[in-house]
């Protein structure tokens, strides 16, 4: 064997080396973008707990003052928790966003679909990022159990209070503009059950 064809064998031998480097880098980096993107990311549905809609038949032109009712009636109840109305990525509709705390969220919101106005009020559920630490989130998942449960139960009438809130703007527009209420189905769905 002589010179020349070891070195080539090394050099052959550092460059494939050097390409499952670099192959393990980029794999590690997309692994680490799709955990940030999880922790920071939008709602997916297996975060969203709870959903209630309407179907509002022939009340478009009302969407324009169904987030000004939300408003309204959110203002009126006095209540403790941080509101604001936001649009959401590339939404052409705006959103009103009531936060409970960090981990909690309820979202309400509308679209036209037609002459018809579909509100819909969904909650979501975002874990802290210390759950998501590896190795160590079980850890904090039994740390925080008793506090956890104390939560969920402030959480369930934050839940009823929103939902109350959308449900009182509906029964609003429907009676202003005289449309049945019998077709209006009051049970959300989702992992709480009906509330």
């Amino acid at each position: 064997m002589s010179f020349s064809s070891l070195w080539y064998d090394q050099n052959l031998f550092s460059e494939v080396l050097t390409y499952i480097f670099y192959s393990f880098l980029v794999l590690l980096g997309i692994l680490i973008l799709k955990y940030l993107f999880r922790i920071f990311g939008e709602p997916r549905d297996s975060d969203i707990l709870e959903r209630w809609s309407a179907l509002l038949t022939g009340r478009a032109e009302s969407s324009s003052e169904f987030l000004d009712f939300i408003e309204h009636e959110l203002e009126t109840r006095d209540i403790p928790y941080k509101f604001s109305i936001e649009k959401l990525g590339f939404s052409q509709s705006n959103f009103v966003i009531v936060k409970f705390n960090r981990t909690y969220k309820a979202f309400i919101g509308y679209q036209k679909i037609g002459a018809d106005l579909h509100i819909t009020w969904s909650l979501w559920k975002r874990p802290s990022w210390f759950l998501y630490i590896p190795f160590l989130g079980w850890f904090f998942r039994r740390f925080w159990l008793g506090i956890v449960i104390t939560d969920q139960n402030r959480m369930l009438a934050f839940a009823s209070f929103t939902k109350d809130c959308t449900e009182n703007v509906v029964d609003s527009i429907m009676d202003e503009h005289e449309l049945d209420k019998t077709k209006l189905i009051r049970a959300s769905s989702g992992k709480l059950g009906p509330l």
